[in-house]
């Protein structure tokens, strides 16, 4: 045991602070004899069990009696022989903790005698001191928490799913596009349209019927500032409110998305390609070997190193016929290759995301960059199942590890569009998505933010629409956030 016999009155405060919801606090004063109050618990450092373990923080709550790692220990941690850790703000004659297995007796263990016992915390571990006049006992339950699921792990909850919002019962193609403060998705079977927008892909969807001909070409949906685009028969048309479309007299053969509030595509004029960013009559070279089609979403990248907004896509269809799995970004300026090796997948309508997570210094939260996956895609005969990931904006790939692959019950899928929208998540609620409840807590806390993954649609080898959106999130985003 050891015995805080000084201490000064700043680092006394400090220790409290971090105590965080410790609700009685016990100074030292010129008696204690009598105390039996605990000031803090942790374990000696093994790195067999855990690296750092011997920095893993309890919370103490003298008031229940309670010893708790607020934060879980990652999935899997072995808990069957820790060696305890316990200051005690003064000395006390004895301190005991036993374990109880079902079926079995009782073991109690000597912590005054025995310091160095390594203990069995798989299940609440009781703790009973004694002070040091013998006049007080107190109780405390220690509790060493482990999460039950891998918590860096990407999880698609099998019942996290919904149908594609449509007018339409069996929808044969779909498109959904974000101008960042909406959600529209476009659904057509034979010459029948529908249009859905959300303010948010788990709000209410409002459903109406676009005036576009059989000859739109659904793939090229997209929504840029205040105005939603599509190409119809090579014209590009806009259209304020999605149903009523007017043409803008410009000629396009392919939309890569949206940049700085303008579409940007690609046409084949006397032979060349060249890419144009509309509204406006600016025209780009579009270098040897960059698609011109069956790209993927043109993705936002907040990139600290860049003065200019920079916008990146992935894979598709070069000018001749041949498929490429490279990156390529565009600054305003130029587009440029920015992948440093090829796949040796070489695929086209790949779907790719980023992502990112919350990170808590000194009770400060940012939200932080953590990487793009990128998923699905064909080369025209088979339908890629692997997920990528690359955590430097796209110039360097590797294969996700098994914690970031799709489930078995998610299908095969090229053309898919995917969207990370923040979710407001409670302890508890009902709703279609299913929640977790696990919790990290040490104060009451009854909501908090988590970025979800929404993935619409998608085709399968034979062309077949998903006619699904399926929800994915990092597990330990749901879990209640330390405060």
């Amino acid at each position: 045991m050891t015995k805080i016999t000084a201490m000064s009155l700043a680092a006394f405060a400090s220790a409290a602070i971090l105590a965080g919801c410790n609700s009685d606090t016990v100074y030292p004063s010129e008696d204690t004899s009598s105390s039996a109050a605990v000031y803090s618990f942790g374990f000696q450092a093994d790195t067999k069990v855990l690296t750092g373990l011997d920095s893993v923080f309890f919370s103490i709550d003298l008031e229940k009696g309670r010893i708790f790692n607020a934060t879980p220990l990652p999935y899997g941690t072995p808990t069957t022989k820790l060696v305890p850790e316990i200051k005690l703000v003064d000395a006390v004659s004895s301190v005991t903790l036993t374990v109880s297995r079902a079926g079995l007796a009782d073991t109690v263990y000597n912590y005054g005698t025995n310091p160095n016992d390594s203990i069995d915390f798989s299940n609440p571990v009781r703790m009973d001191v004694v002070s040091a006049n013998g006049l007080t006992t107190r109780s405390y339950t220690i509790n060493v928490n482990v999460y039950d699921v891998k918590s860096d792990s990407l999880s698609w909850a099998e019942t996290a799913r919904r149908d594609l919002p449509s007018a339409l019962d069996k929808p044969a193609r779909q498109k959904t596009a974000s101008d960042g403060k909406a959600y529209y998705c476009l659904t057509l079977t034979g010459n029948a349209w529908s249009l859905a927008k959300a303010d948010e892909p788990t709000g209410n969807w409002t459903l109406s019927t676009p005036s576009l001909s059989d000859k739109a070409d659904i793939e090229s949906f997209t929504a840029a500032g205040d105005k939603l685009y599509i190409i119809d028969n090579g014209q590009l048309l806009t259209s304020a409110d999605g149903n009523t479309w007017t043409t803008t007299g410009r000629s396009f053969d392919h939309l890569y998305g949206a940049y700085d509030g303008k579409v940007i595509g690609s046409v084949k004029r006397d032979g060349a390609w060249v890419s144009i960013l509309y509204p406006g009559d600016n025209e780009y070279a579009i270098p040897e070997n960059m698609p011109v089609s069956n790209t993927s979403q043109l993705l936002p990248l907040d990139f600290a190193m860049s003065d200019s907004k920079q916008v990146m896509m992935m894979s598709g269809i070069k000018a001749d016929g041949k498929r490429t799995s490279a990156v390529w970004a565009f600054d305003g300026t130029q587009w440029a290759r920015i992948t440093n090796r090829t796949f040796s997948k070489q695929l086209s309508d790949m779907t790719i995301i980023p992502f990112y997570t919350f990170r808590t210094v000194n009770i400060n939260t940012t939200k932080e960059f953590v990487c793009i996956l990128a998923m699905g895609g064909t080369d025209g005969t088979d339908v890629n199942r692997t997920v990528y990931s690359s955590v430097d904006y796209g110039m360097s790939w590797v294969e996700g590890g098994d914690g970031i692959q799709l489930p078995s019950y998610i299908p095969s899928f090229y053309g898919a569009q995917a969207f990370v929208a923040e979710s407001t998540l409670t302890v508890s609620r009902s709703s279609l998505w299913h929640e977790y409840a696990n919790s990290r807590a040490t104060m009451p806390i009854t909501e908090w933010q988590c970025p979800y993954i929404y993935l619409f649609g998608g085709y399968n080898a034979e062309g077949t629409l998903s006619p699904y959106v399926w929800r994915g999130t990092i597990n330990r985003l749901t879990f209640k956030p330390v405060q």
